[in-house]
């Protein structure tokens, strides 16, 4: 298994298994502010 960060390219796809894991599930907005935020 290997490990990455993820890039903003890579939004859609975490959107897609975000929605399907969570109730309440981030946005891709949620995620793009994470990513600009280096955290």
């Amino acid at each position: 298994m290997q490990f990455s960060e993820f890039k903003e390219n890579d939004l859609s796809a975490i959107g897609l298994i975000e929605n399907e894991v969570h109730a309440y599930p981030w946005t891709q907005g949620n995620f793009l502010d994470s990513i600009k935020s280096n955290h």
